[in-house]
């Protein structure tokens, strides 16, 4: 006899075939989406015991059917989100209009960097093939979190780092392209060059600063219109001595 989670009645149990004169057998079948049993009882069919029986596969069953949906509801979430989000590393996919693919399918899911000593340095979320969530920067060896940057489709501050966890850059970013103030360092902390992308136009730069070891300024080189307009040049002391226009 089947009990599929239900609180099973005494008189079912006098149906179950007897394997005696002297005794009947209780058939209990639990079924659920992870776990399922059967048990057979066998009671001494004409004592007051018997109803010890039946109370004890009642809880039996009760049990059961809870512990069936404690795994349901662990479960069915994991293997969801398994189905939903995947783990690839940023050389696997494919970039296109700063849309990231996988396999020719936007991706969604995290997106791994790795150094050249083999240790994870970025996590990446991705949804719809764009930055979407917080990106974390990691130390070269892997452990300690450098940065947390939140993204939303695609549009964040992006930052990387020297293999001795400095600052590299830091700038802005919307679908992978460049906007604003971007800065550059070196691995001392000391700045290389600062540029500034249009925020208008993509990929169309409108000035950019380069500094000496000492991090004064060296030159200076504005654009119009995507083309190189006017030049200054610093001396070693940050003065001006060259100009230069197009």
């Amino acid at each position: 006899m089947g009990i599929e989670p239900t609180r099973p009645k005494a008189h079912e149990f006098e149906s179950c075939a007897s394997t005696s004169s002297a005794t009947s057998a209780a058939v209990c079948e639990f079924k659920g989406y992870f776990l399922s049993t059967k048990i057979i009882f066998y009671y001494p069919k004409n004592y007051l015991i018997k109803d010890l029986f039946i109370t004890f596969s009642i809880i039996l069953n009760y049990l059961m059917l809870k512990i069936n949906i404690i795994i349901s509801l662990f479960f069915i979430p994991l293997l969801f989100g398994i189905s939903q989000n995947r783990v690839a590393l940023i050389k696997e996919l494919t970039e296109q209009d700063g849309v990231y693919y996988l396999k020719g399918e936007k991706f969604t899911g995290s997106a791994f960097r790795k150094n050249n000593k083999g240790k994870f340095i970025t996590d990446e979320p991705f949804k719809n093939g764009l930055l979407h969530g917080k990106r974390m920067n990691y130390n070269s060896k892997g452990v300690t979190i450098l940065a947390k940057e939140k993204f939303k489709k695609g549009k964040g501050v992006f930052r990387t780092y020297h293999s001795n966890n400095k600052l590299k850059s830091i700038g802005l970013i919307d679908k992978s392209i460049k906007y604003g103030i971007w800065v550059y360092y070196d691995r001392k902390g000391i700045v290389k060059a600062k540029e500034k992308w249009s925020e208008e136009i993509p990929n169309q730069l409108e000035w950019e600063k380069f500094y000496n070891d000492r991090g004064l300024i060296e030159s200076e080189l504005y654009y119009k219109m995507g083309i190189l307009n006017r030049e200054v040049y610093y001396d070693e002391n940050g003065k001006v001595f060259k100009t230069n226009k197009n």
